[in-house]
């Protein structure tokens, strides 16, 4: 068997590994929009976004200024690879003020969860709990994918 044959397919996801919460850098959102093309959008008079399918806020919401991931807490987001990519591109210089993050790799066949303690993140893979039930979802889940 080759190299290629023996590797396992991953998938990766982004989780923030410090106290605060997720965030990118004004860095990392710039190259999502000019080398991904991700689409910016504002805030309407009503407070919702001007453009709804956009991925980035850029903005005033009337009480602090935005620059952010829309959607940085769905499992699509978070999975996305030029996300990936960018996080391990920039090291550090991708973190948002109060993130520090990691791309974290596991085996494609496994479901798992993301659970959040005041920010920071932990990827468990997900398995049934007892008594009964399924594991609880947490902050987002394989299964929102």
């Amino acid at each position: 068997m080759t190299r290629a044959e023996d590797a396992e397919e991953t998938q990766q996801i982004v989780v923030n590994r410090r106290f605060g919460g997720f965030g990118l850098s004004e860095q990392a959102l710039d190259i999502l929009v000019e080398e991904y093309g991700y689409t910016k959008t504002d805030f309407d008079d009503d407070g919702d976004y001007v453009d709804p399918s956009a991925e980035i806020v850029d903005g005033d919401s009337g009480v602090m200024h935005h620059y952010s991931l829309i959607d940085d807490r769905e499992a699509s987001t978070r999975t996305r690879s030029e996300l990936a990519e960018v996080v391990e591109r920039l090291g550090e210089d991708a973190n948002g003020a109060h993130a520090k993050l990691e791309v974290v790799e596991l085996p494609a066949d496994k479901e798992w969860v993301v659970t959040e303690y005041d920010g920071v993140e932990t990827v468990r893979e997900k398995h049934r709990k007892y008594p009964g039930g399924e594991y609880e979802t947490g902050v987002f889940c394989s299964d929102d994918l």
